[in-house]
């Protein structure tokens, strides 16, 4: 659970990396920088730089590194860490934590590329759960199941830009992402024990169940999701494969 003190900490950073950045740059939205929510999640997480950027060989460099506690700050898809967390694991007797974002609440802003004119931002919809990201989880599945990687899933609010430079009458598919501006922090979910991942099985479900029915409990829109997460879940060891239902795979819990 955040604190109201830690939301206004976070609310702060957002401000002064804002700020920071436009004086840097000459002001203007055309001059926002990619790494931002990067550097206000870094901040968060800890407030001595000289913590930041600490090479760990074989050109691998954690983002924080505080003792033997590493932190990861990965804005995107986990899947590119997952060589980085081998490498620490094999090398080091670190303990890791995968610092994750989730955009809760998410507004849209749309720029045109040609003036530079920007549209009243309108809000579109967001993660609102940890289901919304467990698909992601298979990526690091293996190293979460050592029991030295632990994820910070961080619900936030968020402002992302995009370039009307796509297809359409609108262009608007496949349009390229300019800038994500973290505004507030909203809610976290903590997966460091291996009983911590329990809470990525919905209420509802039966002794086994299908994907789909895995899906439709957790509410997750795609059924690849739904199997990524699963497959996540069995990787950690927290499910197994049950009896089939009909011609469908079941899962139970171990």
């Amino acid at each position: 659970m955040i604190s109201e003190l830690e939301r206004e900490k976070f609310r702060a950073i957002c401000r002064a990396v804002l700020t920071e950045r436009t004086a840097a740059e000459g002001g203007g939205i055309g001059t926002l920088n990619e790494k931002r929510m990067h550097i206000a999640l870094k901040r968060f997480v800890c407030a001595d730089e000289s913590k930041y950027e600490i090479d760990m060989g074989k050109r691998f460099v954690a983002d924080i590194k505080h003792d033997e506690e590493i932190f990861e700050i990965q804005t995107g898809s986990l899947y590119p860490l997952k060589a980085k967390l081998e490498h620490y694991l094999e090398t080091s007797d670190c303990h890791v934590t995968v610092v994750h974002p989730l955009p809760m609440n998410k507004y849209r802003v749309w720029i045109d590329p040609a003036t530079g004119e920007s549209q009243p931002r309108r809000r579109v919809a967001g993660i609102s759960t940890v289901f919304g990201g467990a698909h992601e989880l298979v990526y690091i599945s293996e190293a979460l199941a050592t029991g030295r990687v632990a994820v910070w899933f961080l619900f936030i609010e968020e402002e992302e830009y995009r370039f009307l430079d796509g297809r359409g009458k609108d262009k608007k598919i496949k349009s390229s992402r300019f800038e994500r501006l973290p505004v507030d922090i909203l809610d976290e979910a903590v997966f460091a024990e291996k009983s911590d991942f329990l809470a990525l099985i919905p209420e509802g479900l039966g002794e086994s169940f299908t994907t789909e029915e895995y899906r439709k409990a957790a509410k997750i829109p795609h059924s690849k999701h739904a199997y990524m997460a699963l497959a996540a879940l069995a990787n950690i060891g927290i499910i197994e494969e049950a009896e089939k239902k009909g011609r469908a795979r079941a899962w139970k819990i171990k």
